[in-house]
């Protein structure tokens, strides 16, 4: 049964990334079983090793499988893989051999393209280690850090630490597909440089106006979007106040909460980071959130984008632009009448109200040489499951927020993270949400993976600004 499992992967006609990726995700599927028999160093690792080697020194480096290559598969390994080791050696073997024939192949990637895609189908993305020091997830084999998996009962993914040029991802998770980004090469080389890496959060926040209106289907919530806010180009002006006071702390990476931005400066800002990064000749990633966005068809998104520097080919000069676009997927549900909002509809305010947004379709990965980030919104921070941390790898991931009352769970969550996985987050949550006082309030938290902090505990940040004032831009070393 192993036999005939590990062989299906294989057919004529396909690149041999195909079962690459396809036996990837068998040793994922039997990684306690993968880590016990690498402890004892078993036998089988070399003697397997070898044999791949040979295989794949027939094909002579050609990518797509012949025939004749399935026959010698056969006559090489049909009578090794008899158990369910037997079957896991092979397939590590198989994938180290893979890298080490076909490691040219990360070498001829245009890097700016954007994409360090090399090869995928219906179920993995084979992506490049493009980089010349490996992501600090990969760094984390510490025996500290194996120490306190152990104690959480916990086995992140660490096949990718055995693999320097490739790194295979799944091409959907929860039923959206993974889309895989990378930064320029401008914003590379500088954070290569760099000696600090430092994080800065916004707490600016808007006074929205609201549109809301009754549902077709009046057993249904009353749907709701923010289009506009009442601060305008005030809010506007101190957006560019805040970019510019990062760059001057040599910030890398500006994290701004959700639902701040209006579309219609977005070229206007651009032109600012452009000019921000000629005044202080230094590069810098923004993300941030936008208002609501009518799409086609009536159908209203939830947006942050991510912003990088890109080199304009035609001009030979610096401009900024969006690289990747992550959309909203869980609305928002709350009661108009417990927040203090004054909706359009009396029917609105005394039954509630619920985002009225079309869920995204895909999780956003961007590939840098600090490691690999994502970013998220709101409630899709909370519905994240250390699981699907640990598939994709994330080192850091960015959350813009708008929801006061969410303030300790986003908390508890980022601390979650941090005792349980190696990924670093960082929050902006800026709650605009009326209280019976009249005050607004809102709550930022920081938490970074053990790897930032001294004796493995992790660093945990909270912060809050003054009632009804906006806050200064909080910067982070790590």
């Amino acid at each position: 049964m192993n036999r005939e499992k590990i062989f299906s992967y294989f057919e004529e006609g396909q690149s041999v990334l195909s079962p690459f990726i396809d036996l990837y995700f068998y040793c994922l599927q039997k990684t306690v079983r993968f880590e016990q028999l690498w402890a004892i160093q078993d036998p089988r690792f070399r003697k397997f090793l070898d044999m791949a080697d040979l295989w794949l020194d027939l094909l002579d480096e050609r990518e797509v499988l012949k025939k004749r290559d399935m026959d010698e598969l056969l006559e090489i390994f049909s009578e090794k893989i008899e158990t369910e080791d037997d079957a896991i050696i092979f397939a590590y073997a198989f994938l180290k051999a893979v890298e080490k024939n076909y490691s040219f192949l990360p070498q001829q990637v245009n890097s700016s393209r954007g994409r360090y895609v090399l090869f995928q189908n219906e179920r993995g993305i084979v992506v490049t280690k493009n980089y010349p020091f490996p992501s600090l997830y990969e760094k984390e084999t510490t025996k500290a850090m194996r120490k306190m998996r152990l104690r959480h009962q916990y086995w992140p993914t660490d096949l990718a630490s055995h693999f320097q040029f490739f790194h295979v991802l799944p091409i959907e998770w929860e039923g959206r597909s993974v889309s895989v980004y990378s930064i320029s090469n401008l914003l590379q080389a500088q954070w290569e440089r760099d000696i600090h890496f430092k994080i800065a959060l916004s707490q600016l926040s808007i006074d929205p106006e609201f549109i809301s209106y009754l549902s077709e289907d009046s057993s249904r919530e009353v749907p709701f979007n923010i289009v506009n806010d009442k601060s305008g180009r005030e809010l506007f002006k101190r957006i560019c106040e805040e970019t510019e006071y990062a760059f001057q702390q040599d910030v890398s990476v500006l994290l701004f909460p959700e639902l701040l931005f209006k579309a219609e400066f977005e070229g206007e800002f651009l032109h600012f980071i452009q000019e921000m990064s000629r005044k202080y000749q230094r590069f810098i990633m923004v993300i941030i959130g936008y208002l609501h966005d009518r799409m086609d068809f009536g159908i209203w998104v939830n947006e942050a984008k991510c912003i990088v520097p890109v080199l304009d080919k035609s001009s030979s000069g610096i401009n900024y632009e969006v690289l990747c676009v992550e959309r909203k997927k869980k609305p928002v549900n709350f009661l108009a009448k417990e927040v203090g909002l004054e909706l359009i509809s009396a029917q609105a305010y005394a039954q509630g109200a619920i985002e009225n947004i079309y869920p995204g379709d895909e999780w956003s990965i961007i590939e840098t040489p600090l490691g690999r980030m994502g970013f998220v919104i709101c409630k899709d921070f909370l519905a994240i499951s250390e699981t699907m941390l640990q598939s994709l790898e994330i080192d850091f991931l960015f959350v813009s927020a708008l929801t006061k009352t969410m303030d300790g769970k986003f908390m508890g969550k980022a601390e979650h993270i941090a005792n349980t996985t190696f990924t670093g987050t960082a929050v902006a949550n800026n709650g605009w949400y009326v209280e019976a006082s009249g005050k607004k309030s809102n709550q930022h938290c920081l938490g970074s993976a053990p790897i930032f902090a001294a004796k493995g505990q992790p660093y945990i940040s909270v912060y809050s600004r003054e009632p009804g004032k906006w806050g200064p831009l909080k910067v982070f070393m790590l």
